[in-house]
């Protein structure tokens, strides 16, 4: 089957994301301005598997929300979001768990990510513990990155680390 034929990674149709609320009946009576805030306009992507995309914006257009969204820390306002076809705004504890198991999120600031007094196979294997994924490949994902070409955070340069 060819990478067309198969269903999206990801896909997104319709994201939106509204803060804040509309004024009473009696503020719009007076003429006070609505407190909401738009942080997530319409966003509609597809990712295929092999694809690596990139948010890029100003501070404070969105892009942390839209990743917060994608991996169902917040709900949207409207629209859906699908991970190799199912939704993951079904409700239901078990499709949450592997729902994080599958997508993570990658905050952009390296230096509350990643704790300089671990090393980085460190940190990736805490998380594969935490979901239970001892099996023969995560031991050996394990151990290739326990490799000594993986250096601790605080010996890394701030343009690595956002690499990393």
């Amino acid at each position: 089957m060819s990478i067309e034929a198969e269903p999206p990674l990801l896909r997104t149709t319709g994201l939106n994301k509204w803060y804040g609320r509309e004024p009473s009946a009696a503020g719009r009576v007076f003429g006070r301005p609505s407190s909401l805030l738009q942080a997530v306009a319409d966003v509609s992507l597809t990712v295929r598997r092999g694809e690596t995309v990139a948010v890029v914006g100003e501070t404070g257009s969105g892009k942390s929300t839209l990743g917060r969204l994608i991996v169902r820390l917040e709900d949207p306002t409207s629209g859906d979001v699908l991970i190799d076809g199912r939704s993951v705004m079904s409700p239901g504890r078990e499709r949450a768990r592997e729902l994080r198991r599958t997508v993570q999120i990658i905050l952009q600031d390296p230096y509350s990510t990643l704790n300089p007094y671990r090393t980085v196979a460190t940190t990736i294997s805490e998380v594969l513990k935490v979901h239970g994924m001892r099996s023969r490949a995560a031991a050996a994902a394990k151990g290739e990155l326990e490799s000594p070409a993986l250096p601790s955070p605080s010996s890394v340069a701030a343009v690595e680390r956002e690499v990393l």
